[in-house]
């Protein structure tokens, strides 16, 4: 129950809300990191944060139910139209940019940056 009202919550700010906060407190960049954009193109220029490979491995999904399967299904047509509506994707490896122009993304319109570590932390 409660599961399943937190997605459509969150599908109504990404959806609304933040169309709304815009022009209200003048953002001019949206940058996300949840897996998701809003559905439609914004007037302002986007970033999406691929986080997760997970739909993207059959490896992996052949460990899960069919309802989890189909559950990250979902979620890989998700991510992929994000990338798409987004006006840059951050990918977090050079494969994960390789797995998004292999669904239909193209090259230009993704950046790698790797995650981080600090060396001198003992």
């Amino acid at each position: 129950g409660s599961k399943y009202f937190r997605y459509f919550r969150r599908a109504y700010f990404e959806n609304y809300t933040v169309k709304k906060l815009i022009p209200k407190h003048k953002i001019d960049i949206y940058i996300s990191f949840t897996n998701s954009m809003p559905l439609k193109r914004l007037q302002i220029p986007s970033i999406f944060c691929v986080s997760t490979l997970l739909p993207f491995s059959k490896e992996a999904l052949s460990y899960y139910s069919i309802r989890e399967k189909i559950k990250y299904q979902i979620l890989k047509k998700v991510i992929i139209y994000s990338s798409k509506n987004a006006s840059l994707t951050l990918a977090l490896s050079k494969y994960c940019k390789k797995l998004l122009i292999a669904n239909g993304l193209t090259d230009n319109k993704i950046f790698v940056a790797y995650n981080g570590v600090d060396s001198s932390c003992e």
